[in-house]
């Protein structure tokens, strides 16, 4: 359920937020952040500020504290799993190579055809999918959450930190391997 949800409200921002570009594109994405940590933190039916705790007689359906965190592991590894295989088959598929295209260039992706803002929404709700079920893990082993845990601000703010830095990604996909003579630059 946890996956669903996600995916849900994903389709719902993406179809607004995944039309915008570059710092308007991070300035929603943080002000989304923000704003469903306020809703959080006061709706009462998720526990407020405090979260939501599990009691430890939900436990004792799985022999105990510790073989639910085995279980939760073996679930963890199966979801890993299940990861890779879809990551694989969207990359081998049109629709990996839409993203490919829009990656490169969006612009010139639309020209030929891809809808962007209908794949990107797409790969938006399946990379929320998975998230919200390790999301759901996570909270099953620990017993309590916190939207101070789950909406953390400056893990954001890293993360457009670390694309601003870092580029995209290009010069390893195009120069793998050749030396910095030959006229691999980051772009």
């Amino acid at each position: 359920m946890g996956g669903l949800l996600s995916s849900i409200i994903a389709g719902l921002v993406g179809l607004a937020v995944l039309r915008l570009r570059g710092a308007y594109f991070a300035l929603a994405t943080i002000g989304i952040n923000e704003a469903a940590r306020a809703f959080v933190s006061n709706f009462a039916p998720f526990g407020g500020a405090t979260g939501l705790s599990l009691n430890f007689s939900v436990y004792q359906k799985y022999g105990g504290a510790a073989k639910a965190l085995w279980t939760t592991f073996t679930y963890l590894w199966i979801t890993v799993i299940i990861i890779l295989v879809i990551s694989y088959l969207v990359k081998r598929s049109r629709f990996g190579l839409g993203l490919l295209a829009i990656r490169e260039d969006e612009d010139a992706a639309m020209v030929l055809g891809v809808k962007a803002p209908h794949v990107k929404t797409m790969a938006y709700i399946i990379s929320a999918f998975f998230p919200g079920v390790i999301g759901t893990l996570y909270f099953f082993k620990n017993g309590n959450i916190e939207p101070g845990d789950a909406f953390q601000l400056h893990m954001s703010i890293e993360m457009l930190v670390m694309v601003m830095l870092g580029g995209k990604g290009r010069c390893l996909d195009r120069c793998w391997g050749q030396s910095p003579i030959r006229g691999c630059a980051v772009t």
